[in-house]
C-alpha cells in the first residue's frame, strides 16, 4: 500500500487469510485485517500484532465486464483497423502496386488460345 491508499474496507475487515509479507518475517496466526487508524494491514502472531501485506488479488475485487461493453470495444477496434487499412491501401502510389499485382495475378497471358477459327480435322478413326 502506498501513501495509505487502500481500497474501501471497513475497520477490522479481514482482507486475506495468507499474508504475503510480514514486518518481522513471522507467520500470521490470524487474517490480515484493515484498521482505520493505521495505513497498514495488521495480523496477530504468537507474540504480538504485526504489520502484514496481502496479494493484489485479495485487495481488489475484479468484476467481469458486461457483454455490451466488450462488444462496443471490439467493434470500435475493428472499425479503426478497417478505416486505417482502407486509407493506407487505397493511396495513389499503393494503387499502382495493386494494379500491377492484379494484372500479373489475374490477367496473365496464358500463351496462344486453344480456341481457334481453324477447321477441325475430321480424319480421326475414333468414330469408325
Amino acid at each position: 500500500m502506498q501513501n495509505g491508499q487502500i481500497g474501501k474496507f471497513e475497520d477490522g475487515e479481514a482482507i486475506c487469510r495468507d499474508a504475503t509479507w510480514t514486518m518481522l518475517g513471522e507467520t500470521c496466526t490470524s487474517t490480515c485485517n484493515y484498521h482505520k487508524n493505521s495505513t497498514l494491514l495488521a495480523c496477530e502472531t504468537k507474540e504480538t500484532p504485526i504489520y502484514c501485506d496481502c496479494s493484489c488479488d485479495d485487495l481488489v475485487k475484479l468484476e467481469k465486464p458486461s457483454a455490451p461493453a466488450m462488444t462496443i470495444g471490439y467493434l470500435a477496434q475493428s472499425m479503426v483497423v478497417v478505416i486505417v487499412g482502407i486509407n493506407m491501401g487505397l493511396r495513389k502510389d499503393y494503387m499502382e502496386h495493386w494494379q500491377g499485382f492484379c494484372k500479373k495475378r489475374f490477367f496473365r497471358d496464358h500463351g496462344p488460345s486453344s480456341v481457334t477459327n481453324a477447321p477441325l480435322p475430321f480424319d480421326s478413326r475414333a468414330y469408325d
